[in-house]
């Protein structure tokens, strides 16, 4: 068989798989053995990013469920959104629910990053510094990434159950092209 036959046959499986197999690969965070459980001992930061300008962004609106969600979390925790120059309203919408109850919210905009930092990193690095190191845990997250109310106690749940020092989720991501469907 030639190289190309090779390449082109585990090319043909790579594609079957993603196509009919895909599904079998959904891995789940491990369920919480009760529903009410202890505080977890210490502090823990969510990092949000508001977005910079630039094509497909002003989601604004898509914003508020992610911050509105209000996490159900037993343990001490507080949400910190970095506002990295959005123009869809995420950093004042942001501050309008600050007040609404549920974890304590900090909004924060670094300014322009320096050469040779793009700015999603250059907001997570500004997030990062601004919770400091007495926290145990970060999410780093966009803001316009919504998140049930246990989110939060899931992934943290299942880092302390696994002795885990990372847990990654990704998105459930929705669509609402024709093409999509």
């Amino acid at each position: 068989m030639s190289v190309l036959a090779i390449i082109a046959s585990l090319s043909l499986l790579s594609w079957l798989w993603l196509t009919f197999c895909q599904g079998w690969t959904d891995v789940r965070l491990p369920k919480r053995p009760s529903p009410e459980r202890s505080a977890p001992p210490g502090p823990r930061a969510t990092v949000g990013r508001g977005d910079r300008p630039g094509p497909g962004r002003g989601r604004g609106a898509a914003a508020e469920p992610a911050l509105a969600a209000g996490q159900r979390y037993p343990g001490a925790a507080r949400v910190i959104l970095v506002d990295d120059g959005s123009t869809d309203g995420t950093g004042e919408l942001a501050r309008k629910l600050a007040g609404a109850g549920g974890l304590p919210l900090t909004v924060t905009s670094p300014g322009e990053p320096p050469a040779g930092w793009t700015g999603k990193l250059w907001a997570l690095r500004h997030g990062v510094e601004l919770a400091g190191t007495d926290a145990e845990y970060l999410l780093l997250t966009d803001a316009d990434i919504a998140h049930g109310p246990h989110s939060l106690d899931e992934l943290v749940s299942a880092a302390e159950s696994g002795s885990l020092d990372l847990v990654s989720q990704m998105a459930r991501l929705r669509t609402e092209t024709a093409g999509s469907s």
